[in-house]
């Protein structure tokens, strides 16, 4: 059978998964030998939870099993307390909820100030402006004027970011994230990242899949996802489940080119299951990496305002200055004459000495001075595309696809299936 048939039976899988498990999250709860706790939350319900919030209102529904379905409207139940639920997530893995709202805020219309560049001259101890600063930057009298906002950035219609809305869902796979890095625990960079975003946290969901770690990483990060109970976040969930994959040779080996097929394919795997997973009626996917060492706190106000559905910043070491993550990239006409060459199971990786891909990187897509440019491979840095794509079965190729896998074939599964992906070689995010 070809390769494109295969992928397609396989991704129409991926999307019937992906469709029972946003059911899953609401109904299998009440199974199995695993533990979920829901902690808090509004049980009002109401118009504005939609269906999920009247469960919530009528006492029955998620975090209540055994309710007895009535017709008749149920009064208004008291605050959720936490309640142990019995169950079981997809795969024999398993999974807390540590906090969900009863009536889940949906579509909002929101006023984000202007979309700012991450080379802006007002910088936070992370080197990037804050979001105070973004609202009463000198730019807004350009916008009050009936200008187009901060064009010295994108030059986009509308960069002024007003208006933008949506639910968003973050998603992180962990590792071995439970040790000092550059003076600062991992696990408390990220956390301290995520809560400076200068976006609405009530529209924000967070779901981490921690794995095969060995050290303390799944503790760590339950302990700080209780610390954000209460600080309004729409839905928190931590997922646990071990792959049992070891890259051979150790981490030291990890990233030798021998071993990048199988571990690129093992990371595609454990985000499908995060995906397929977590996701329930968020707008928005925000695949987040847990080792970035800064990023813009407007970083999803600016990928927003590109205006497009997928869409990736440009991963840098220094501000300005070397691409980290050569993983986005547009295709030449010299890989293409490269992969014409190729047998349907190669993949091109890059960064290899002595292995040329010939492809254009994110530092000569700086250097064209363009806001927003199509894309052919996108790294997993960080990377925002409307969650409609993955219900749809864009997902990640844990084999080879079109010679990419993982999140490189993402981009390729987007383009076969009608969807372009763009990356924003000006807007900039920092891994370390």
């Amino acid at each position: 059978m070809a390769a494109r048939s295969i992928v397609q039976m396989l991704l129409a899988s991926f999307a019937v998964g992906l469709m029972l498990g946003a059911g899953f999250t609401r109904t299998a709860r009440h199974l199995g030998n695993a533990h979920a706790y829901v902690f808090g939350g509004d049980a009002a319900g109401g118009a504005a939870g939609g269906a999920d919030g009247a469960e919530a209102a009528a006492g029955g529904g998620e975090g209540r099993p055994g309710a007895a379905p009535s017709a008749e409207p149920a009064p208004p139940a008291p605050p959720r307390v936490p309640l142990p639920l019995h169950t079981t997530a997809v795969g024999g893995g398993s999974f807390t909820v540590i906090e969900e709202a009863g009536a889940l805020p949906r579509m909002g219309t929101l006023d984000f100030g202007l979309c700012r560049s991450s080379q802006a001259q007002k910088l936070d101890s992370d080197g990037f402006e804050s979001y105070e600063d973004v609202q009463q930057s000198d730019h807004e009298e350009e916008d009050e004027e009936g200008g187009e906002g901060h064009g010295g950035l994108m030059g986009l219609p509308g960069c002024s970011a007003r208006g933008l809305n949506g639910t968003v869902l973050v998603l992180t796979p962990m590792h071995n994230r439970a040790h000092q890095s550059k003076g600062e625990m991992a696990m408390d960079r990220y956390f301290r990242l995520l809560g400076k975003l200068g976006y609405p946290k009530e529209l924000i969901s967070l779901a981490i899949l921690e794995g095969d770690s060995v050290d303390d990483t799944y503790a760590a990060a339950k302990a700080a996802m209780e610390r954000l109970r209460g600080q309004g976040y729409r839905r928190l969930m931590l997922l646990k489940k071990d792959f049992g994959y070891k890259v051979p040779g150790g981490k030291e080996e990890r990233h030798k080119h021998a071993h990048q097929l199988g571990r690129r394919g093992h990371l595609a795997r454990l985000r499908n299951y995060l995906a397929v997973t977590a996701l329930r009626d968020e707008e928005w996917v925000l695949w987040l990496d847990a080792d970035l060492w800064s990023y813009p706190p407007d970083i999803l106000q600016q990928l927003m305002a590109s205006g497009k559905d997928f869409v990736v910043p440009h991963c840098v070491v220094d501000k300005g200055g070397q691409t980290f993550d050569l993983n986005t990239w547009q295709e030449t006409e010299a890989s293409l004459q490269l992969q014409d060459g190729m047998s349907g199971e190669e993949v091109l990786f890059e960064g290899y000495a002595g292995r040329p891909t010939h492809r254009k990187h994110m530092e000569a897509l700086r250097k064209e001075g363009k806001a927003v440019v199509p894309v052919d491979g996108v790294g997993g840095a960080l990377i925002l595309l409307r969650s409609s794509l993955h219900r749809e079965g864009v997902l990640f190729p844990p084999f080879p696809f079109q010679h990419a896998v993982e999140t490189e074939g993402l981009a390729k599964v987007a383009l076969a299936m009608g969807y372009q992906a763009y990356a924003m070689p000006m807007v900039e995010i920092q891994h370390k």
